[in-house]
């Protein structure tokens, strides 16, 4: 897959790199053989909950926060806007 280098983070002892592909898709890179698509890094549980603890930015806004605070690659305040938009746009 080709992708291109975002950022990078030592998290749980391991080093984690941001990348995107062509497609526009962000992962979470692991290592060699694990690399995690963002949109669901904050399903994360049991052995792998640390994960949760990953940084990226809200595909919306730009500010980064943790992975736990994300909803499908967006800021808890980004979603209550498209919501809220949303709501408006029904009525």
């Amino acid at each position: 897959m080709n992708t291109q280098f975002k950022s990078t983070q030592i998290l749980n002892g391991k080093r984690i790199n941001i990348v995107k592909n062509k497609a526009g898709n962000r992962f979470a890179v692991i290592n060699e053989r694990q690399m995690i698509p963002l949109c669901i890094v904050e399903l994360s549980a049991g052995k792998d909950a640390w994960m949760r603890g990953i940084e990226f930015k809200c595909a919306c806004c730009g500010i980064k926060h943790k992975a736990a605070e994300m909803e499908n690659e967006h800021c808890e305040s980004c979603v209550m806007e498209a919501y809220a938009e949303n709501e408006e746009l029904d009525s």
